[in-house]
């Protein structure tokens, strides 16, 4: 049954929505308020274990069923109802009128068993509602979780599916994009002025995606400039015309740097076991292509022959290039 409340009994939580209700006009305050100070009300009283604990997980019980009130009443109703307190399966409500009380009195049968098939752990039997104000959040919440219902959006033909249950499926996923797309735009979205599939509100009006493809598209093209010139500036690489960072040119050259010491170990592991003329060759041009790299000097500027120079960029250059070199210099 559903109850018309002038008063309701009072307990710690209860004189604390009382005390909400002088300071600020509003009958009823959002869940997160009443549980702080319900609970650091009876800490200052010297309230009992047992008693904060049931308090405590009627509360947090209570927390559950708000998160699911609008999916159990509809948006709607929800938006006029306010569930503040549950106890020994009793569901108190705030509601924003006379007119709703109404309206949820012949509802009340159907909301008390949907709430019981959602959350049996509560065991609810009754639904006691006064009127009262719906805090702004409530409302605030709400207005934000309202979206067009996929089922009235149009269904797209699916060609060259034979089997029917995927079919139906894609169409299902069409549609629940295309009322996606409604919502977001209600919301002051923007459909992507590239891909023309994602909404969004980045300044530039370009997604997420968009925007790193065309970073990694940028970023590719930089690296295979620097790979094939790694003497290159950051002034030069920008006269190109990618709009690469400074930031971004370093961590470049950083990068293809670590690829050719990776490269430089190998071929050097490899020459160890047996010595290769094309493995050799191969080493002293990666080696040339690091020192570039961590330098900027020219090519012309590196000399092997004095692999003495070499222990001041690594010791293991030194090590794999000796036995075939000699000291030189």
């Amino acid at each position: 049954m559903i109850t018309s409340l002038n008063k309701a009994p009072k307990n710690p939580l209860m004189e604390n929505f009382e005390k909400n209700k002088k300071s600020s006009g509003q009958v009823i305050k959002p869940l997160q308020q009443g549980l702080i100070k319900a609970i650091a009300s009876l800490r200052k009283d010297g309230g009992d274990i047992k008693k904060r604990y049931v308090i405590a997980k009627s509360m947090l019980a209570l927390g559950r069923l708000i998160n699911s009130w609008k999916d159990v009443v509809g948006i709607v109703l929800a938006s006029h109802t306010y569930p503040y307190r549950l106890i020994k399966g009793r569901l108190f409500l705030a509601v924003s009128d006379s007119q709703w009380m109404q309206t949820l009195t012949f509802l009340r049968s159907e909301i008390i068993s949907k709430l019981n098939n959602t959350f049996p752990d509560m065991k609810i039997t009754e639904i006691c509602a006064r009127v009262g104000v719906i805090p702004e959040e409530v409302k605030r919440n709400i207005e934000e979780s309202i979206w067009p219902d996929w089922r009235e959006e149009p269904i797209t033909e699916v060609k060259g599916v034979k089997d029917k249950d995927l079919a139906e499926g894609i169409k299902r996923c069409c549609q629940k994009s295309s009322a996606r797309i409604k919502g977001l735009t209600d919301k002051g979205y923007k459909l992507c002025i590239i891909c023309r599939a994602v909404p969004t509100r980045s300044s530039d009006g370009v997604c997420a995606m968009c925007l790193y493809k065309s970073q990694e598209s940028t970023r590719l093209k930089a690296m295979t400039l620097i790979s094939e010139m790694p003497w290159l500036t950051y002034e030069e690489v920008s006269e190109s015309g990618l709009g690469l960072s400074e930031l971004e040119y370093n961590s470049i050259k950083e990068d293809l740097y670590s690829a050719s010491d990776s490269l430089i170990t190998e071929l050097g592991k490899d020459l160890s076991v047996e010595f290769d003329e094309e493995t050799f060759a191969q080493l002293q041009k990666e080696i040339t292509r690091a020192i570039i790299l961590r330098t900027g000097c020219m090519p012309d500027r590196v000399d092997l022959s004095d692999i003495k120079s070499l222990e001041f960029f690594d010791a293991r250059w030194y090590k794999y290039l000796k036995p075939f070199i000699g000291e030189g210099g």
